[in-house]
């Protein structure tokens, strides 16, 4: 069964459509009854009350405004600034291109996780039939000895009866947590924890790192001669961004800007950016070609994003690996230390 969105979006397609149909000046009324003569290009796209309110009118901004399900209100606020100043077709297409790399590093972050996953539950499930039918046999053979059971032993034993007596309840734990999960309802605090425990691994940190500055320099790109512009941009940029740390940084870029510094200070003022990017900016600014160095930066960002996912699949799997040997080690020292010690009195 396909799986169900949370809630409505715009596709990167029919934004960069959006985006093309304003270029060459076609009215947004006449693109909504384009899209609505194919029924299965409107609910892909977006919702059919989108539809239906750019067909009587009225802007795009205001429609985005009356839907914040379909764009958060920093977004349309973007989009109502870019319409004032006559750049609406480069925000929407820097807009379906943000929209389409995010869906990009979502696919890749699932696809890292898909077999280390598979796993998990193959290993959580082997537990559980040992937990229940083999490790109780163990504990009797090893009390009718009365030998005297090491701490791993023992935390293994509890561990199998309170899955025995409490198994319903472990259950519906995994069950809620893999539903929140799959449809990203996490708590924000458990999030935020989780957030913080994989940003000790370097592969995950550095993919993320990767993915906010490839976004970050192709926003940046879209709105080279206005400073409000790119400061709204940052904002779309930091509602969209799930990790409070690179939000933040999202909020201090927009703020900067909104203050009147220039592109270049503004980045330098990030600790957590790297430094090239305020040194190709600044002489961007010093020579006059903006464009080219945010177009080489855009280039090398692309780089290190794909090798920062190939360095994501590979890291998770080998974690992996190094976890469930521990696990399997720690079960077979639990379960021999009784034996050896009673091979030992022998």
């Amino acid at each position: 069964m396909r799986r169900k969105r949370p809630t409505p979006h715009l596709s990167a397609p029919l934004l960069q459509q959006l985006a093309a149909a304003t270029r060459q000046g076609l009215p947004l009324a006449e693109v909504a009854a384009i899209l609505a003569s194919d029924p299965e290009t409107v609910p892909a796209g977006a919702p059919a009350s989108f539809a239906a309110a750019l067909a009587t009118g009225q802007s795009l901004s205001a429609t985005l405004a009356q839907m914040p399900s379909v764009a958060a209100p920093s977004t349309a606020a973007w989009v109502s600034l870019a319409e004032k100043h006559q750049q609406l077709p480069a925000a929407l297409q820097a807009w379906g291109d943000d929209v389409a790399q995010l869906n990009k590093g979502q696919r890749a972050q699932r696809l890292a996780l898909l077999w280390p996953g598979a796993v998990a539950v193959t290993v959580l499930i082997l537990w559980a039939v040992l937990a229940v039918f083999v490790i109780p046999a163990f504990a009797q053979t090893f009390e009718s000895f009365g030998a005297n059971l090491p701490a791993p032993t023992i935390l293994l034993f509890a561990s199998s009866q309170l899955l025995i007596q409490w198994w319903w309840l472990v259950a519906i734990a995994v069950a809620g947590g893999a539903w929140a999960v799959w449809q990203r309802k996490l708590p924000a605090p458990l999030v935020r924890a989780a957030h913080r425990l994989t940003d000790a691994l370097g592969f995950i940190a550095r993919w993320r790192a990767a993915l906010f500055g490839h976004r970050l320099v192709a926003l940046l790109s879209a709105h080279l001669d206005s400073g409000p512009l790119q400061a709204a941009a940052m904002a779309h940029l930091s509602a969209s961004t799930s990790h409070a740390a690179w939000a933040a940084t999202a909020q201090r870029l927009q703020a900067g800007l909104l203050a009147g510094q220039s592109l270049s200070a503004v980045l330098q003022s990030e600790a957590a950016l790297p430094r090239r990017l305020a040194a190709f900016v600044q002489l961007g600014e010093r020579t006059g070609r903006p464009e080219a160095a945010l177009a080489a930066l855009a280039e090398t960002a692309a780089d290190e994003l794909q090798e920062a996912q190939a360095r994501l699949e590979r890291g998770t799997v080998l974690w992996l690996y190094l976890l469930l040997g521990l696990t399997v080690g720690a079960l077979v020292l639990a379960v021999y230390l009784p034996i050896f010690g009673m091979g030992a009195l022998v």
